[in-house]
């Protein structure tokens, strides 16, 4: 029986932990190693080092289990094989799809080439060398007012002599927080010197230009954080996605027509019991690949799946070391305290992921 899993983000990874103690698994992945994408802003900003937010997959994947470091290039949904950049192609005949989600630049291709996007480690690393490689006074221009653009705009101001610029679309920062925690952030930015604009679109892109609408603003480095989209792998199989590129799924997290398929993460269109679509999220991502990793060895036991029910628990994003945090519906968390909760749960994902001696190291370095 081969379980084959594409991509080791946090669902591709999840999946793959719970599954390693019920069958035989195949893990697919571009890089020998998982990063732990909520924590690529401290990167930027230097106060984590890139080995202490990463862990090696041979570490996780051992005998009988098999790493493959190599790209997904094609799938092949009636022959159920996958076609690899190196050449060649894998077996599957559970197929766990996991390759996450890519920036949307709304039709700006301008963007896309000017563009520092972070996606990756290697982009953090690439996003802090450029930005360090500026002189003080600089300006940075930063278009996504989300946990990932208000996050390294924290970040880059931590170490940075540059004067930077948020822009967000919307009314309000971060809109998943209440009103009121959106306002905090506001004032946590603005009150390490960075400029906030909100309401104000992105309509055209000059090489060190920005337009919003009538007004140009000018910048000397760009980052894109203005939000994401599925992989375009998932469009270019065929599989059926919705406008924002990511597969369409029933409640057992099958593409139409493929029950031997599984769309877990931000590849995935999820939504909350309550009808409304799932952001990306690692939190959900992690909880789409466990529960894979637990609803197939039932499918194969002849006990049945169980519809996957995506929750989101709480939502915290750090700036430095100052923090907000929502938990549940109405609790709330800000200042120090929401930062040692975040560190706290990435700390105990670590644990989860990379077990004591990983921890131990991170805690040494």
């Amino acid at each position: 029986m081969e379980v084959l899993i594409v991509g080791a983000g946090y669902a591709g990874l999840a999946a793959c932990l719970e599954l390693r103690d019920h069958l035989d698994v195949t893990l697919l992945n571009e890089e020998p190693y998982h990063y732990f994408t909520t924590q690529l802003p401290e990167v930027v900003s230097g106060s984590e080092a890139p080995e202490d937010v990463r862990i090696d997959l041979d570490r996780i994947v051992r005998a009988p289990h098999r790493l493959v470091v190599d790209r997904a290039t094609g799938i092949d949904l009636s022959r159920q094989r996958i076609a690899l950049a190196e050449g060649g192609s894998l077996p599957y005949d559970y197929l766990v799809l996991a390759p996450g989600a890519v920036p949307e630049f709304y039709g700006l291709g301008e963007a896309a080439r000017e563009a520092l996007v972070l996606t990756d480690l290697n982009s953090a690393l690439r996003i802090r060398d450029q930005v360090a490689a500026l002189p003080s006074g600089a300006r940075i221009v930063i278009v996504g007012g989300g946990l990932t653009g208000t996050e390294l705009a924290a970040a880059i101001a931590e170490t940075s002599g540059a004067r930077i610029t948020l822009v967000e679309a919307g009314p309000r920062l971060i809109p998943l927080l209440a009103p009121e925690l959106s306002d905090y952030v506001e004032d946590l930015l603005t009150g390490k010197g960075i400029e906030v604009r909100k309401e104000q679109a992105v309509t055209g892109l000059r090489p060190g230009e920005l337009i919003l609408g009538t007004q140009r603003l000018p910048y000397d480095a760009l980052v894109w954080a203005a939000g994401v989209r599925g992989a375009p792998l998932l469009s270019e199989t065929g599989l059926k996605v919705d406008r924002q590129g990511r597969a369409t799924v029933d409640q057992f997290l099958h593409p139409p027509g493929h029950p031997e398929v599984y769309v877990v993460g931000d590849a995935a269109a999820l939504r909350f019991p309550d009808g409304q679509v799932v952001p990306p999220n690692a939190q959900v991502a992690v909880q789409s690949g466990y529960w894979v990793g637990r609803n197939l060895p039932r499918r194969l036991r002849n006990q049945g799946e169980l519809p996957f029910v995506p929750r989101l628990r709480g939502l915290f994003a750090t700036f430095g070391r100052e923090g907000v945090g929502r938990l549940g519906e109405r609790g709330t968390l800000t200042g120090l305290p929401a930062y040692w909760f975040k560190r706290l749960i990435e700390g105990h994902y670590a644990l989860e992921t990379g077990g004591l001696l990983f921890i131990l190291k991170r805690l040494h370095a």
